[in-house]
């Protein structure tokens, strides 16, 4: 599922993430910004709507993780994700508490540390202490990744050079170079090395992000003027019909949504798949699957009323003048909305076995 982006200038993004995991284990060298260049072995890149879950799912390739990417989407928690804001601005799907999602990464076999920055000793001195436990992450077969190295996503990093650049991949997996003093430039430091941990099976991924998914549904993950679960949909349909969506919001918030259901019907179908002795749990399986299946073909729809062109800002504001096309789009939503609830009827089935 890959994009191209072309320049967005009027990325507007408000972010809550402040990561508290524990820093980096191995020692960091002395920051530098000349030492000897390294680079890990070739690391798979990703694109994804939902670029975050792109990086995670390259540092599980890069570690050999054979989970699909449906488990991967799925297990961590992003499959379930819902942000919506009041005028549907496009920060939605990155302004929300997703830190338990990388705890729930750790099923998977990924052990995901920020890099430890305190934010109080100073810009500076915070993007020393990133080159030093990023490079020394690298030195240790460790990927990485970033917010904002290029347009604000999340990037992979997979090597330095001997100038003080990291290496990253760009969307498409194009190569790319960015003196470590600008990393995050202008937005808040957020950056993540990602070493290999033990996994656990399968069973125990899907049963551990089944109360994550009722808890974003809820509303627990999302911050200030954001919604989720049906109150999301809600925001979502009256700011079409009041005609408040912001035009690159609404087409971006639809291809993200879209792709995070598309992945947890899949990773529901990959559940019921590899249930074979319980007939009942299967059934759950299969019916949770089909309702997120039915979410993803109505956002789909959404995406394609309202296609996401960062190069063609004046085509998105046209799509979002016509009015039949936000009437339709809003039918789209409420069943969406519906076919959501009940799915969550039924994990909620599941739970209570």
């Amino acid at each position: 599922m890959g994009r191209t982006f072309g320049h967005i200038g009027l990325v507007l993004l408000t972010l809550t993430l402040w990561m508290s995991a524990a820093p980096l284990a191995i020692a960091a060298q002395t920051p530098s910004a000349t030492r000897p260049a390294k680079q890990l072995a070739p690391v798979p890149p990703t694109d994804r709507w939902m670029s975050i879950v792109g990086c995670i799912t390259s540092g599980l390739r890069y570690h050999k993780s054979t989970a699909s990417d449906a488990m991967i989407y799925g297990g961590t928690g992003f499959a379930f994700a819902l942000n919506i804001g009041d005028k549907l601005d496009i920060a939605g799907p990155t302004a929300w508490g997703y830190h338990p999602c990388f705890v729930l990464a750790g099923n998977l076999g990924l052990n995901i540390v920020d890099v430890g920055l305190d934010g109080g000793a100073g810009r500076a001195k915070d993007l020393e202490d990133a080159w030093a436990k990023i490079t020394a992450g690298i030195d240790h077969d460790i990927p990485a990744f970033a917010w904002a190295m290029n347009v604000p996503e999340y990037y992979l990093i997979y090597g330095y050079d001997d100038q003080g650049n990291y290496l990253f991949r760009d969307f498409g997996g194009v190569p790319k170079r960015l003196a470590h003093e600008k990393l995050c430039d202008r937005w808040p430091l957020i950056a993540c090395t990602m070493a290999k941990g033990p996994a656990v099976d399968e069973a125990k991924i899907v049963n551990s992000v089944l109360q994550f998914a009722l808890d974003v549904a809820a509303g627990r993950h999302s911050k200030g003027s954001y919604h989720a679960g049906a109150a999301g949909y809600d925001a979502w349909i009256k700011a079409l019909i009041d005609n408040t969506a912001s035009p690159e919001g609404n087409a971006y918030n639809a291809q993200c949504w879209s792709e995070c259901r598309q992945a947890a019907g899949e990773f529901f179908c990959e559940a019921a798949w590899h249930t074979t002795d319980q007939d009942d749990l299967k059934a759950l399986y299969e019916d949770a699957a089909q309702d997120y299946t039915r979410v993803a073909t109505e956002l789909k729809a959404v995406a394609k009323l309202f296609p996401f062109k960062a190069d063609n800002p004046t085509m998105m504001k046209q799509n979002q003048a016509d009015t039949d096309r936000r009437k339709e789009a809003a039918k789209h939503l409420e069943t969406a909305r519906d076919a959501e609830k009940q799915a969550l009827d039924v994990i909620e089935q599941i739970l209570a076995r």
